[in-house]
């Protein structure tokens, strides 16, 4: 139950700091006008590019959480291992088995958590560094010409955030994110072909 209540709390924290952070963005919106931000024209190849590039950071960034959760829980995690060897083996354990599972689970709580908070931390300083997702899709004339510094620089904390966020994700997430990108660039593709036979008919 106090999982439970706990787990239901944090989502209701969530929310509340979604809903702050949506109403904050539409009252700047409303009081500071931002300008329009265009794309440049990119191709398939290139958001690809991008894409691998941003995937061969977040590899390492797993790596090196993975650093960071064995130098903090490797020997509790390599106690635990055999206790739960030895009460697999029905050899006799300083502990009760209940006791043993509950501390398992307690165990990969922590490190998922400690995990994915050292991805997204390392991942915010890889972006802050200069490793973006959003600024190489952005027209590079249009975004230089923006008359409110302000914008270019909530622009870039924003690219920071989206960022750290991707890359702390992991690989797997940017990997799904390509083969989504290709399935639309496909789709696009044959839906301008369709359109284009008519006419050529014509």
């Amino acid at each position: 139950m106090e999982n439970q209540s706990s787990g239901a709390n944090g989502v209701r924290l969530t929310l509340a700091i979604v809903t702050v952070l949506a109403l904050g963005a539409l009252i700047l919106s409303v009081l500071l006008g931002p300008e329009y931000i265009q794309f440049q024209d990119v191709s398939l190849e290139q958001v690809l590019k991008l894409l691998v590039n941003l995937s061969v950071v977040a590899l390492f960034v797993e790596r090196a959480s993975y650093v960071i959760v064995r130098l903090t829980y490797g020997s509790e995690d390599v106690k635990l291992e055999k206790e739960i060897k030895s009460l697999r083996q029905n050899k006799a354990t300083t502990r009760a088995g209940s006791e043993i599972v509950s501390d398992s689970g307690r165990m990969s709580g922590k490190k998922l958590r400690l995990s994915m908070s050292a991805s997204f931390i390392i991942g915010i300083i890889v972006a802050w560094v200069g490793v973006r997702c959003l600024r190489p899709l952005m027209d590079p004339t249009a975004f230089g010409d923006l008359v409110n510094p302000w914008q270019r620089n909530l622009f870039s904390f924003a690219d920071i955030m989206i960022t750290g966020a991707l890359i702390g994700g992991g690989a797997d997430g940017i990997y799904q994110i390509s083969m989504t990108v290709t399935d639309l660039f496909k789709f696009l593709r044959e839906s301008m072909d369709r359109d284009k036979k008519p006419t050529d008919g014509q």
